[in-house]
């Protein structure tokens, strides 16, 4: 009885603490009218409606340059969204918020 009950307890503490199934991804273009490369930040889906409520760059100390709403997205499997930081912003940090989780994924 005790065994089961472990076992219940580890199989729900599991799924209640699911976190997102993302790609997190970085990557940069030349801009040339800025004559300069700007980063950007692109996101994948690894399986079926993942929400996204929130993109922080760098801890908040990036500003995004499109509009927040654009992330309030719910993503498919295979799904990518794009996120823009400000020009000259270095992407160091990605923190995602969606339905399943908070997780934050770091570049060197």
């Amino acid at each position: 009885m005790k065994k089961l009950i472990i076992t219940t307890f580890l199989l729900f503490c599991s799924n209640a603490f699911a976190l997102p199934n993302l790609i997190v991804e970085k990557d940069e273009y030349y801009n040339e009218r800025l004559d300069d490369y700007v980063q950007q930040a692109f996101i994948t889906s690894k399986e079926n409606n993942i929400k996204i409520n929130k993109v922080v760059i760098n801890r908040d100390n990036c500003k995004i340059i499109s509009s927040t709403e654009n992330y309030l997205v719910e993503l498919k499997f295979g799904e990518k969204v794009k996120v823009t930081p400000k020009f000259g912003c270095d992407i160091l940090e990605v923190t995602v918020d969606t339905n399943k989780g908070t997780e934050t994924y770091a570049f060197d």
